[in-house]
């Protein structure tokens, strides 16, 4: 009885229907389509899947700085292998698109947008993982100016 709920618990997750998956992570290639929901940089995978990127936000379409964002998420995830690091909830229940942080090889995409000024960090409990660290790295390029916090100064 106790592997018939096991299999039955496997199966209604989704778990058995994913390929190539290893616990807490996942593998897709970028088509280059990406946009901004509700500030959350959102790409799509060549499966069909739409990521959406936890712990940062971009401008919204229409704001400065917009289109350097979201045309950044498209040079770095078009064409490319990458890895999908899933947080506590792995999935927009409203939505269906996937939570994940993003790696492009080696490179933290997530961490790299706020470090470069692409992006504002932006809490997304309870995924949370990374939030101390995207908050370091906003901190570093809202001091240097980068992208984003350019004219900072013209806000004071």
């Amino acid at each position: 009885m106790k592997n018939i709920m096991l299999i039955l618990c496997v199966l209604l997750s989704g778990c058995a229907t994913t390929p190539h998956t290893e616990p807490g992570y996942d593998y897709g290639k970028g088509t280059g389509n990406c946009g901004v929901v509700w500030e959350r940089p959102v790409f799509n995978l060549a499966d069909g899947r739409v990521v959406e990127m936890i712990g940062i936000k971009v401008p919204s379409q229409g704001e400065p700085k917009y289109l350097m964002s979201t045309r950044y998420v498209q040079r770095v995830t078009q064409g490319h292998r990458v890895k999908l690091v899933y947080g506590i909830e792995r999935k927009n229940v409203a939505s269906g698109r996937v939570l994940a942080y993003v790696y492009v090889g080696d490179v933290f995409l997530n961490a790299t947008m706020v470090r470069k000024g692409y992006a504002y960090a932006a809490p997304s409990p309870p995924n949370a993982k990374y939030d101390a660290l995207l908050a370091e790295l906003e901190a570093a390029a809202q001091k240097e100016r980068l992208v984003i916090w350019e004219s900072l100064d013209r806000l004071f």
